[in-house]
């Protein structure tokens, strides 16, 4: 399974990518917009499967910490469990950092397609009243 996980260096090349695109300016046409929602599908499919590989890269991170440094750190001292989790998410904060970011990439592709299927209908409902103004 790990040998089709994309690297934590290749999930933050693509989050550049999709973080770019969704922040750039909207164009004022139909066939914008429609491009647009197409790569936005594109994207919304790529960073679920992107979410899924940080989730599992900060995993293994997490379970690598807790075996070998954790027990080396803590061997002797009385640290309570909040102490030991605060500690393991520190270690950790650049994978938590990338699944929170691929989370909020996923769900700002969704919101700007419904937003793009919002200007459409308005494009379709200001058509038809349009037309029927002219017959």
């Amino acid at each position: 399974m790990n040998e089709l996980r994309t690297s934590v260096d290749g999930l933050k090349e693509e989050a550049v990518e999709m973080q770019e695109f969704i922040e750039s300016p909207f164009m004022d046409d139909v066939n914008s917009w429609m491009l647009r929602g197409n790569q936005l599908c594109e994207y919304m499919a790529r960073s679920g499967k992107c979410l899924a590989d940080a989730k599992s890269h900060l995993a293994d991170k997490k379970k690598a910490y807790i075996t070998e440094d954790l027990i080396k750190i803590l061997s002797g001292f009385g640290v309570s469990a909040t102490a030991q989790k605060e500690l393991i998410n520190n270690a950790c904060g650049d994978l938590e950092s990338l699944v929170t970011w691929f989370d909020r990439i996923n769900r700002t592709c969704t919101h700007q397609v419904e937003y793009i299927r919002s200007l459409i209908s308005k494009e379709k409902a200001e058509m038809q009243l349009n037309n029927m103004r002219t017959h």
